[in-house]
């Protein structure tokens, strides 16, 4: 099934695009803050954001992984990413997401887990 667009009261949830590297490269995946909290090293440049985007473009029409960029309705940019993807070890969906620093603390990721 190809990933699709999910909206709540305050964020656009949409496939990710290798168009959105740059951003994200600057927003978040740069940031050590956020990498701390998650299984994938910071981004040292943006050619690291872009072969993870690749990566994430290929899985679009996956039924096991479903990648989301997030975008803020208010100020309408990208702010975070996320999904949920099969663990096959586990034999379980898990939910996976990280959002730039400054967004932390304001309740968007419970609004955006509950929409996937």
């Amino acid at each position: 099934m190809k990933t699709p667009v999910l909206e709540t009261k305050r964020v656009i949830l949409r496939p990710l695009s290798s168009e959105d590297a740059q951003d994200i490269y600057d927003r978040w995946t740069s940031d050590d803050r956020v990498s701390k909290y998650v299984r994938w090293c910071t981004h040292s440049s943006v050619e690291d954001t872009r072969g993870w985007l690749k990566m994430v473009e290929e899985n679009v029409k996956s039924d096991t992984s479903y990648d989301w960029g997030f975008f803020l309705k208010d100020g309408d940019y990208i702010f975070g990413s996320g999904g949920i993807f099969y663990n096959e070890d586990e034999k379980c969906f898990e939910v996976g997401y990280n959002i730039m620093h400054k967004c932390w603390k304001q309740g968007y990721t419970t609004e955006i887990v509950k929409a996937i």
